[in-house]
């Protein structure tokens, strides 16, 4: 009897040792390097994200394929333009942090929608349409280049002095302010981040420390949570369940329904889901 007690005893033991030693040695997360005091969504889920090994793969080949672009100026015909420097730099001095990386014209694989794609970059920042929200309250305000909030009470700018009345209304632009973008908003704060944010010195701070290995998982995090594929044409150019609030972003009646029913989104979505090819008649269809 006492040597089943016994034995019983050490089976115990054995497997209360066996449990403290697997949490002694079970591996602990570190902690993350990034803060999010406004509760940024964005930066979150770049805290909250995980690296897959199959995807660590693929970024890591893009990290040593990457070569930076150089406009070659020493050419035997000049060309006849040239863009401002301040226009055509891809990493300008302040500004959002997608453009440290991304060209300002941004979309070049869709040979269909590239160019409709890359106009909308004037005036939508690429969170409005990349962001994952995950069925997030998300809304979008207009915001000046310096990421301040505009108002669309505002009223626009004014493109003819010309009517006044009822007829001054019809001729506002919906753009409040001249380079002015929508942008995603969460709980009344800016998803977009600049480059004068915390995270985006962190970030950068980071990324120049960091070997191949550590800036492709990197790289992965802080595209978790954008999606490849932004918004079809239809998300916002409908009348139905738009992504946008026209309204509250200062569009009058007329140019909300410019924009609702613009048929040149409708038959470039419809060209491009069906062979890539543009015939004009579609236009008419």
């Amino acid at each position: 009897m006492n040597m089943m007690f016994s034995s019983s005893y050490r089976c115990i033991f054995a497997l209360l040792t066996l449990a403290l030693f697997s949490i002694c040695i079970s591996p602990v997360q570190a902690e993350s390097p990034f803060k999010n005091p406004l509760g940024n969504p964005y930066i979150q889920d770049v805290i909250e994200a995980s690296v897959e090994s199959e995807q660590l793969e693929d970024a890591l080949k893009q990290i040593r394929d990457i070569k930076e672009i150089v406009p070659n100026k020493e050419l035997s015909i000049s060309p006849f333009h040239f863009r401002k420097q301040e226009d055509s730099d891809q990493k300008q001095e302040g500004g959002v942090l997608c453009m440290q990386c991304h060209l300002n014209l941004p979309h070049q694989e869709n040979e269909t929608l590239r160019s409709f794609l890359n106009m909308h970059t004037q005036f939508v920042d690429c969170l409005s349409c990349h962001y994952k929200d995950n069925d997030k309250s998300i809304n979008y305000a207009w915001f000046d280049e310096k990421l301040h909030l505009i108002s669309s009470q505002k009223g626009g700018l004014e493109i003819s002095n010309d009517k006044v009345g009822d007829d001054a209304e019809e001729n506002q632009s919906l753009i409040p302010e001249s380079k002015a973008k929508i942008h995603p908003v969460y709980r009344e704060n800016i998803v977009t981040l600049s480059l004068e944010d915390e995270f985006s010195k962190q970030l950068k701070q980071q990324w120049e420390l960091s070997n191949e290995e550590e800036k492709a998982r990197l790289k992965l995090r802080i595209h978790t949570p954008i999606k490849e594929k932004g918004l079809k044409c239809t998300d916002c150019h409908q009348d139905k369940q738009s992504q946008l609030d026209l309204e509250a972003l200062g569009a009058n009646s007329k140019q909300a329904f410019g924009i609702e029913n613009n048929v040149i989104a409708k038959f470039l979505e419809k060209a491009n889901k069906d062979d890539k090819r543009i015939r004009l008649q579609g236009l008419l269809e």
